[in-house]
């Protein structure tokens, strides 16, 4: 019975440190409380558009776009500016992207910008046909 439980003990202790872990780090915002590392959104393009279309249209004068490495600009850097901004920097930003939500922000949502911060990098202009990551999103007229 010794041996039986020590086994279940070994068994068990990977799994249950695995779980603590999961509950701690909790990568996909899963649990609510304090997290020990701040959440990564797994689709930020699905999940900053939810944002915008829960929000009364026209609320921002100021954008930020760009590729993954523009997702740690703070917005409250501008808002001390005065500008009321939103960060809609998204994975693997392709330049019709960027095009794509700024037409969208500004004729759809009727945004009046006074700053667009754009964090451009080379391959953002690749020559490459580029997946239309926003067809799904966006209507074919803006992409």
């Amino acid at each position: 019975m010794k041996r039986f439980v020590l086994r279940l003990l070994v068994f068990l202790s990977p799994v249950l440190l695995l779980g603590l872990a999961q509950y701690l780090i909790d990568p996909l915002d899963l649990y609510p409380g304090v997290q020990l590392l701040p959440y990564v959104p797994s689709n930020p393009r699905a999940e900053k558009l939810a944002i915008i279309q829960s929000q009364p249209p026209g609320g921002y004068d100021a954008l930020i776009l760009g590729s993954s490495r523009s997702m740690r600009m703070p917005t409250d850097v501008l808002a001390d500016y005065g500008y009321n901004a939103f960060n809609w920097a998204v994975y693997n930003a392709k330049a019709e992207d960027l095009y794509a939500i700024l037409r969208y922000m500004v004729e759809e949502r009727g945004n009046r910008l006074r700053l667009l911060v754009i964090g451009l990098e080379p391959r953002m202009f690749h020559a490459g046909l580029p997946p239309k990551v926003f067809s799904c999103v966006f209507p074919s007229s803006l992409i």
